[in-house]
């Protein structure tokens, strides 16, 4: 698989405030590695990303080094879509939560959130050629998620 973009999303240190790195390696057997980067989790605690020069790969690894226990949401390994706009005037993110609501008895709820908070995003292209609306358009209806990297 050719791929250009690899991180993580989700990192949760169990001591708030704990610094961490994550070097990040690709390769076509399980015993050559080729390091493309490291980044730090330090600026960023939530999330991080590496974006290389695309190339074929068959394994990657993650060595993540970090002060206290730490969790991780998810692994990134993919490739990276250019929408070939640096701002979107207009543009929209509406925060939104996965979350279970129980009513209770007296008339409370009980909410709990699960996962990381998502985003409704609206980003108006009107000056958008008809090859720059079929890349969104495939990006609008593809299955599964998508992080999207300003």
């Amino acid at each position: 698989m050719t791929r250009d973009t690899l991180g993580i999303h989700g990192y949760r240190p169990s001591v708030a405030g704990s610094a961490g790195t994550v070097t990040i390696q690709h390769g076509t057997t399980y015993n050559v590695w080729t390091t493309a980067g490291t980044v730090s989790l330090a600026t960023d605690p939530r999330d991080a990303a590496l974006s290389i020069t695309p190339v074929s790969m068959r394994y990657v690894r993650f060595s993540i080094a970090c002060t206290s226990q730490f969790q991780i949401g998810k692994f990134l390994v993919g490739s990276m879509t250019d929408l070939g706009v640096a701002h979107a005037p207009g543009a929209l993110a509406s925060p939104y939560r996965f979350r279970n609501e129980q009513p209770l008895v007296g008339g409370g709820i009980v909410i709990e959130d699960l996962g990381d908070t998502g985003r409704d995003m609206s980003i108006p292209l009107p000056q958008a050629n008809e090859t720059r609306r079929a890349i969104l358009e495939a990006l609008v209806n593809q299955t599964g998620s998508f992080a999207y990297i300003d």
